[in-house]
């Protein structure tokens, strides 16, 4: 019975400390995607500010220039 008992034991400290660890791991893994987050948030916000002061062309219409029956085969 002793033996069984501190089987038990033994299998209750693994579990405790295997839901910790996981527990530790979900913590960890939250904090780099708020950390990817907010870097993220920042590079966008960088990236506007770039564009802002690059002044932009206007784009032209796509024009395709050559139409149906042009080019080579002509």
């Amino acid at each position: 019975m002793k033996e069984i008992e501190d089987k038990i034991r033994i299998l209750a400290d693994k579990w405790r400390y295997s839901q910790m660890e996981a527990s530790q791991i979900c913590r960890d893994a939250a904090e780099e995607l708020r950390v990817a987050r907010l870097t993220i948030d920042s590079l966008n916000k960088e990236l506007d500010l770039c564009r802002r002061a690059v002044p932009q062309k206007p784009k032209a219409p796509y024009q395709h220039e050559l139409g149906w029956g042009k080019g080579a085969d002509e």
